[in-house]
């Protein structure tokens, strides 16, 4: 693997995600809130799946190297990073969404449930 920095976690912004939507260039993306909080929202980012946060080294292995992700927590901090930062130990090409879930609704992400 390459040198220590590779492992720290990557910000992606809303702005610059939302243009790939529908597009072969948007990433997997996991919703990784605590399961209380993912559990009480009526909305997520599309195609996103729910994973634990610290598990990601764990749930991180059964990933494909060759595709991009992105992690999002609800504002972009603690969950989101530590969740990116383990999956780019993996060697894995791991995004945290800045801002979180909160800076996808202010830039006007359209949300599923």
């Amino acid at each position: 693997m390459g040198d220590s920095s590779s492992f720290s976690p990557a910000a992606i912004t809303a702005a610059s995600l939302i243009p790939t939507l529908g597009t072969p260039d948007f990433p997997v993306i996991f919703d990784v809130r605590r399961r209380t909080t993912y559990d009480a929202d009526d909305s997520l980012l599309p195609t996103a799946m729910w994973r634990e946060h610290s598990a990601a080294r764990n749930w991180g292995k059964d990933l494909d190297p060759a595709k991009r992700y992105v992690v999002y927590c609800v504002h972009g901090y603690q969950m989101g990073q530590s969740a990116a930062s383990l999956l780019r130990s993996l060697g894995l090409d791991a995004y945290y969404l800045s801002g979180g879930m909160e800076a996808w609704r202010d830039a006007g992400g359209p949300t599923i449930r």
